[in-house]
């Protein structure tokens, strides 16, 4: 659009040659089901909130007591009070808020959380899934429930990513909020990062994929079980 930014996403419909038995196996899916695999995906994202404080050097003691206690299908709500917790910390000096419209540096994050969305929603194509169709995220008007889904857990390497473009680089507060060509580059390099996953440190996107194809299997034992 006029800023630049993705209006826009091309999702392979033959991307796996078993995405029709996929797709109708994650329709199928029963509410407890979703439920339990809600529950792990805040428990991972939770951790993974723990692990960006720490590499900090940010006590994050209580949000690994937050993430134990994640009950099914987060009827506590633990994500919301993690990331209370979590922001108040991370930006303690500058009184941060997340918010899609608040100060900077929402707009840093919000684009970063643009690409990591269209990361996962390729992902969840390839891996023959309907990204429309969610576990938690239900909206008539959202075409990617499942992206915002299964994206979470990889929020918190996001936001380390953009803190250290903030930390290496001086901007001024124009340059935060209308973003330049040179930072939306920076912020797409986190694709070619790596992460921790399963005790090995893996590319971001072929952990996506990981996931991805993950979930997939998940859905199709359970419909084969009856689940």
């Amino acid at each position: 659009d006029d800023r630049h930014l993705p209006v826009g996403m091309w999702i392979p419909m033959y991307g796996h040659t078993q995405s029709t038995g996929r797709t109708l196996s994650q329709v199928a899916a029963s509410k407890p089901l979703k439920k339990n695999m809600w529950q792990k995906i805040i428990m991972s994202k939770v951790r993974n909130q723990a692990r960006h404080l720490r590499s900090r050097g940010i006590d994050a003691i209580y949000l690994d007591h937050l993430a134990n206690t994640v009950r099914s299908g987060d009827t506590a709500n633990a994500e919301a009070q993690a990331a209370s917790w979590y922001w108040k910390r991370l930006l303690p000096n500058q009184k941060f808020i997340r918010d899609r419209f608040g100060e900077t540096p929402n707009q840093l994050l919000n684009y970063g959380y643009i690409i990591l969305r269209s990361s996962v929603a390729r992902a969840l194509g390839l891996a023959g899934l309907y990204p429309l169709i969610g576990i938690h995220h239900k909206n008539q008007y959202n075409h990617f429930c499942l992206a915002d889904d299964v994206m979470e857990p990889f929020r918190p390497s996001m936001d380390r990513h953009i803190l250290r473009i903030l930390d290496s680089n001086e901007f001024t507060e124009e340059q935060k909020v209308n973003i330049s060509p040179e930072v939306k580059r920076e912020i797409i390099h986190f694709l070619q990062s790596d992460i921790r996953m399963d005790d090995q440190l893996k590319p971001i996107q072929v952990a996506i994929q990981s996931m991805c194809s993950s979930l997939a299997r998940c859905f199709e034992e359970a419909s084969s079980a009856g689940l």
